[in-house]
């Protein structure tokens, strides 16, 4: 949505973009929320828990694995998240998820 733009919206759906989740500091009325869920290697479990806060994780790599996405965009998709991660990261303390070794 462009900077100017004016909407009436009560919920904005997005992927964890760090520009987007700093908008609550600013707006008072925005409102970081999240929906939890489980995950491992094979499987994801959304808990249909929302809580108040920014998710710490994206799953759209694990929904890529399980609707069986080519490996070479999976592993292409993880080094990706990698380099966000180090970009990104630093300015949020957040772990690593996926090792190196994995993605090359």
């Amino acid at each position: 949505m462009a900077s100017n733009q004016v909407t009436q919206a009560e919920m904005l759906e997005t992927a964890s973009i760090l520009r987007l989740t700093k908008l609550s500091e600013v707006v008072p009325t925005v409102k970081n929320l999240h929906v939890t869920a489980k995950t491992d290697s094979s499987s994801i479990a959304l808990l249909y828990r929302v809580r108040e806060g920014v998710c710490d994780q994206s799953f759209g790599i694990h929904v890529a694995e399980l609707a069986a996405f080519p490996e070479k965009v999976i592993r292409l998709a993880k080094r990706k998240a990698l380099e966000l991660e180090d970009f990104e990261g630093a300015a949020v303390g957040q772990a690593t998820k996926f090792r190196k070794e994995d993605v090359m």
